[in-house]
């Protein structure tokens, strides 16, 4: 029932072709107010903070999804393979402006290995209500599902064997048109490990 609910919100998301332009990107909203929009979303729903890595990833597999099912892009990132998988050099610039705004919390810390970590947290001026009804709903299943992961687990379990990850090589850009390289949902990647779409 899910499935079949969010592929015809896509459906009609992809069917609306006005929303396209010449590049093929959707242009509905300037996509760097929908990438602080889907941030905003993310950290809501995640309801104690999100690590950085957590929050690129849940970005990617958005965008995944979205590509798979419109074959356009929903937050115009172009995803390189970085040092922990997809990463776009834009993130930083929307997340610093949403903390210097207060839309996000940011807590920093040290882990075991020395090595330092980012939590983002919403706050009460945290955008997210301006997205579509489509966009909500893969927001907020990516975030239910994914979300107590380890962030090894997501990466290694989920992020790179995704179509786009599997080929690619450190610094190439990724090609999301790829996606449509598999039929299931995302959640039928990690088997018995996802909870599904109502957590």
């Amino acid at each position: 029932m899910f499935a079949y609910r969010w592929r015809i919100l896509w459906a009609q998301a992809a069917a609306t072709s006005d929303v396209k332009g010449a590049d093929g990107m959707d242009t509905r909203v300037d996509n760097t107010e929908r990438v602080r929009a889907l941030v905003g979303r993310l950290v809501r729903q995640a309801r104690g903070g999100l690590l950085k890595t957590q929050l690129v990833k849940f970005l990617y597999l958005i965008d995944l999804e979205w590509v798979k099912a419109t074959g356009v892009s929903l937050t115009g990132l172009r995803w390189r393979y970085h040092y922990y998988g997809p990463w776009d050099d834009a993130i930083d610039g929307v997340l610093l402006e949403m903390e210097r705004e207060g839309e996000l919390v940011v807590r920093e810390g040290i882990r075991p290995d020395g090595l330092p970590y980012r939590v983002y947290d919403a706050t009460g001026t945290t955008p997210g209500d301006n997205l579509s009804a489509a966009e909500r709903l893969v927001s907020d299943h990516i975030c239910r599902t994914y979300r107590r992961f380890r962030v090894r687990q997501l990466l290694d379990d989920v992020v790179y064997e995704t179509p786009p990850m599997l080929n690619a090589n450190k610094g190439e850009e990724l090609n999301l048109t790829l996606a449509h390289r598999y039929d299931e949902d995302l959640t039928f990647l990690v088997g018995g490990w996802a909870w599904g779409p109502e957590g």
